[in-house]
């Protein structure tokens, strides 16, 4: 899936929810309204904590406040820190820049462009563009390029770290020198999606050199596992400052896999291992990227001819935001191997039920999974609240459950009922249940920043954690249906196969394997609709 937007996606259109405008007439346009005495869904608490936790993850939340002259004071582990800035992205690459130092960086600008540190280079783009992106009375509308991933993947990394564990002094040294960039930067990309994916992170004593260890430790917060995490990334000559005489002399993306696997397992470990190996190589706009299957092959006969006997989760990355700065909505790509745990491992297809069920056993290793996605995305705001009203002063989507004076309507007080958006048309279609017993659908036309922050928060942009199936691929399809089914008898499901060939196996089933292989039969089932829809010639898109 995609990565949370710093700024507007392009169009992903769906359409209107039939069920909410069946039997109405056309609907009245909304322009203005003001909420009335509130009567919040149950879940409106939950609903605004989901939403902060997709913005900022299972980490320390941001601690923030304003004075009454104004100030913003910002909470980073045990230090309080002013910012002038009402924008979280402007305070990170802020924090950045002090956390590199202004002696440092002065040095560098003394350079001329292309002999600049890295990070500077990147600064100097990113303003490029910052000066040719649209501006509003008090924000700058830049879209998600290559150069701010990579810049604020980077700053936040170092806010993670500082208020969550800590931002060691060593570590910012090693990002400033040139020799050492590469893997420091890599390692704190890591680090941060671990933190938001709810790990507690311990790190290790650099300066003990009397013996080898892994970069970092990190305990589930879920499970309370603990595992030893090690971080590598094939380094290419010209890139991330790496000269020929100190980067690998292959070209294929998967060349050095199993050398730094290699490495990885010899080195110490106090629980499961994970380890992260980055391909550092062009971004391909197709799923699953060419290089995926030949990672997969390499792994596979590692482990059959080899005979090593050690353990570990390996995930081969690819963040690739430095080799498209200029480009917008770059995508990363993650391949996940389990070495030596078979029921992890996969080569070729694997069963839907055989994944649901690899997702609960080895729910750690899948949730770091679900946030590397979002891996050099950053915060739209300080609180969790929406980007288009804290940043843009838009009006705020209407909260189910809550009623409202519509001052431009013919039914002016109700309570909203439903709400749904069509990103197509950018409107969103508003159920409401008016004060005199009307029942009316309202629209209103929604701006780029809105939209975008419908895409980011579609579960709880309306005041409730949505159950609608907004799945955005067949597997989490399968989960809700799965999910959904869980709820029914296993007569009822029994009912459903009476007809089917295989009704005496499936009878001999439990009650969770008969749930899991009938949602495998309804997904073959829709595959089989859907493929017939595009064959026939009477179809229509």
């Amino acid at each position: 899936p995609s990565r949370p937007a710093l700024t507007v996606l392009s169009p992903d259109p769906i359409s209107v929810s039939s069920a909410l405008l069946n039997g109405c007439d056309d609907p009245e346009i909304l322009t203005s309204r003001k909420p009335l005495n509130c009567l919040k869904s149950a879940d409106g608490g939950q609903a605004r904590e989901a939403q902060r936790v997709r913005q900022q993850g299972h980490g320390r939340p941001i601690i923030s406040s304003i004075s009454s002259d104004g100030k913003r004071s910002v909470q980073i582990g045990d230090k309080l820190v002013e910012t002038e800035s009402n924008h979280f992205l402007d305070f990170i690459l802020c924090y950045l820049r002090d956390c590199l130092g202004a002696d440092w960086i002065a040095a560098e600008l003394k350079r001329a462009l292309p002999e600049r540190h890295i990070v500077l280079q990147w600064y100097h783009h990113f303003q490029q563009i910052k000066s040719k992106s649209k501006t509003t009375a008090n924000s700058c509308l830049i879209q998600n390029f290559g150069v701010l991933n990579a810049l604020a993947g980077l700053g936040y990394g170092f806010y993670l770290l500082r208020h969550n564990v800590e931002l060691q002094e060593k570590l910012i040294k090693r990002i400033r020198d040139r020799l050492q960039f590469q893997g420091a930067y890599y390692e704190v990309l890591v680090a941060s999606i671990l933190i938001r994916a709810g790990f507690k992170l311990e790190l290790e004593d650099e300066t003990d050199i009397s013996q080898r260890h892994c970069e970092f430790s990190a305990r589930s917060q879920d499970t309370g596992e603990l595992y030893s995490i090690e971080c590598k990334a094939r380094s290419v000559p010209g890139v991330l400052h790496k000269a020929a005489l100190n980067a690998s002399k292959k070209h294929r993306p998967t060349s050095m896999i199993i050398a730094h696997l290699k490495d990885a397992l010899r080195q110490p470990a106090i629980g499961e291992r994970i380890v992260f190996i980055d391909v550092n190589t062009p971004a391909e706009r197709v799923q699953p990227p060419s290089w995926v299957a030949e990672a997969e092959n390499q792994l596979a006969r590692y482990k059959r001819d080899r005979l090593e006997p050690t353990r570990a989760f390996v995930l081969i990355t690819n963040v690739c935001f430095h080799l498209h700065l200029t480009e917008i909505d770059v995508p990363v790509s993650a391949f996940m191997y389990g070495f030596n745990i078979p029921d992890f491992a996969y080569v070729g297809g694997i069963r839907f039920s055989h994944l649901w069920k690899s997702k609960r056993k080895y729910q750690d290793i899948h949730n770091i999974g679900k946030f590397y996605t979002e891996i050099g995305a950053v915060p739209s705001t300080f609180d969790g609240s929406l980007a288009s009203t804290t940043l843009f002063g838009e009006l705020p989507p209407v909260q189910i459950g809550e009623r409202y004076m519509f001052t431009d309507s013919q039914n002016p007080i109700g309570k909203v009922s439903s709400a749904v958006v069509s990103e197509s048309e950018g409107v969103a279609y508003v159920a409401v249940s008016g004060d005199n017993g009307e029942n009316v659908i309202l629209s209103q036309q929604l701006s780029e920043t809105q939209l975008a922050d419908y895409r980011e928060h579609r579960e709880t942009y309306f005041g409730e954690i949505s159950r609608n199936a907004n799945t955005k691929d067949e597997f989490e399809l399968y989960e809700w249906l799965v999910k959904t089914h869980m709820q029914y008898t296993r007569g009822h499901i029994l009912e459903q196969l009476k007809d089917s060939s295989q009704l005496d196996e499936y009878k001999l089933l439990d009650d969770e394997g008969l749930v899991l292989t009938y949602c495998e039969r309804l997904i073959a089932f829709m595959r089989q609709q859907q493929s017939e829809a595009k064959c026939s010639p009477s179809s229509h898109v």
